[in-house]
């Protein structure tokens, strides 16, 4: 015999020890309550089966939104990445700025105090001494601080 008539005889085999299986009293009233159930779940099959549909679709709606927002985030930090960087050094300069007015409003007219310190911190932390906020509120007090009738002098009031 060849190997698909093998198959075959094997395959009619089962069939008959299954028909003959079926005709024992028990065996078919057990298939005959098994045939019930599934009669009775068929129901609740089918609603599992349109919930696993509608969950499907609701992952592939997730999927295509994360797809979609990640999408969105990459163009978003390509695009704004040096506004960004622009608007995170601002906190950082206007911090600098206003505690070098507050120092500007409390420091007596003097030339090292009010000028050269600020000047040297400016230039020691920035490499545009120019263009930090030390420098730029040293220069927005100095119309205000050296007026022609203020009271003058080289390192603090009353030494020099």
């Amino acid at each position: 015999m060849s190997m698909i008539q093998r198959w075959r005889a094997v395959k009619f085999a089962a069939k008959e020890a299954a028909q003959q299986l079926s005709e024992v009293p028990a065996i078919a009233a057990l298939l005959a309550a098994l045939a019930a159930l599934n009669t009775r779940l068929q129901p609740l099959r089918d609603a599992w089966a349109q919930f696993k549909l509608w969950e499907e679709a609701l992952v592939e709606d997730y999927n295509s939104f994360i797809a979609e927002e990640t999408r969105r985030q990459w163009a978003w930090s390509k695009r704004y990445s040096k506004e960004l960087a622009w608007w995170s050094r601002v906190p950082p300069f206007m911090g600098f700025f206003l505690t070098t007015l507050l120092y500007q409003a409390f420091m007596p007219v003097s030339l090292a105090v009010t000028v050269l310190l600020p000047l040297y911190y400016s230039w020691v932390l920035w490499d545009a001494w120019w263009a930090s906020p030390i420098f730029l509120a040293t220069l927005v007090t100095a119309p205000m601080k050296w007026v022609p009738w203020a009271d003058k002098c080289l390192l603090w009031p009353g030494l020099i």
